[in-house]
């Protein structure tokens, strides 16, 4: 894999990726800097997917949150080519 430093436009693209969960979940995410079982439980009932599959969306989109707050804080932060 090759990797490039991140940009704006990088971050944009990725959270528009995640534009299918409902808003209020991920705000939740982005405001409790975790993935609580309240998070995945509420997501489940809306989706009635597996609580796996929800959680491993939502703790990726968690670590996209947490690099961004980073690029804004001036940090050299990477993606993938």
């Amino acid at each position: 894999m090759f990797y490039k430093v991140a940009t704006e436009l990088d971050f944009k693209k990725r959270f528009k990726e995640y534009e299918s969960i409902p808003q209020h979940i991920l705000a939740m995410i982005a405001e409790q800097k975790k993935v609580s079982p309240e998070i995945v439980k509420l997501y489940r009932d809306i989706t009635g997917e597996s609580l796996i599959k929800i959680r491993k969306e939502c703790e990726i989109y968690l670590s996209y949150v947490e690099a961004y707050e980073d690029f804004l804080e001036g940090k050299t932060v990477y993606t993938e080519y």
